[in-house]
């Protein structure tokens, strides 16, 4: 199994940086499929894996993979300005658009059956469908408590067993917020304002079929070791 293609066409086209992990949604077949990068593509540019880079540039970090004062000292640079080092390393990424590092490959890790919307697909807020296009994982809530703690508000407020068993959100959280532009960004089409998230549900029998109200619906069994391997960031693309 493979990666969509349409996932590498889109980070290139948005300038997004594709990660270690990815996460392909596939609304027809109500199934998530976990993807890693192979060894040769972090080898390649490890700045763009695991220590995501990208996500500490845009909160105005150093990628700690590298201190910047040992870059530059050498009088060299990171190939993308993210202060990783990896061009310091001798690692030879020196063109960011040179096929080494354009020709991103993954290898399929695991399936899991989901629940996408009932209410079909959908961008627009209120619509209750679930968006197609790229995402990423932007904050991960839950960590630590056990299966079947009830969300409200992202806030654990109880217990499926004590009185809530068929609960919307529960157990995990990984709130999404979408990369494309006037598509599932920005205005009256945008995931994260939508609170878009892959989650719990405290009725697991629904799950393999559309019943949820736009967010994606995991077993505990699934979504737990799922949360603890995603680090912040992973990319999500969400298909037909």
């Amino acid at each position: 199994m493979k990666l969509p293609h349409d996932f590498l066409q889109v980070c290139k086209r948005q300038g997004v940086i594709p990660t270690r992990f990815a996460l392909a949604v596939n609304v027809a077949d109500q199934t998530v499929s976990l993807f890693e990068k192979t060894f040769a593509s972090l080898h390649c540019n490890p700045s763009e894996s695991s220590c995501a880079a990208r996500i500490f540039q845009e909160r105005g970090q150093l990628c700690p993979r590298v201190p910047a004062a040992s870059v530059s000292s050498r009088g060299q640079s990171c190939p993308r300005s993210f202060g990783c080092g990896s061009a310091a390393l001798g690692l030879g990424v020196k063109n960011p658009d040179s096929p080494a590092v354009t020709d991103r490959r993954y290898r399929f890790v695991k399936k899991f059956r989901c629940s996408t919307s009932r209410f079909g697909i959908s961008q627009v807020t209120g619509s209750n469908g679930t968006p197609l296009g790229l995402h990423r994982v932007v904050e991960k809530i839950g960590g630590g408590w056990p299966v079947g703690t009830v969300f409200k508000g992202r806030k654990p407020v109880g217990f499926t067993w004590q009185g809530m068993p068929d609960a919307k959100i529960t157990t995990r959280i990984l709130w999404l917020e979408g990369l494309e532009p006037g598509f599932n960004r920005g205005g009256n089409m945008d995931s994260h304002a939508r609170y878009l998230y892959i989650h719990g549900t405290g009725d697991e029998t629904t799950i393999g079929r559309p019943m949820s109200c736009g967010c994606v619906h995991l077993a505990a069994d699934d979504l737990i070791p799922l949360f603890d391997k995603l680090p912040g960031g992973t990319l999500v693309w969400i298909c037909r």
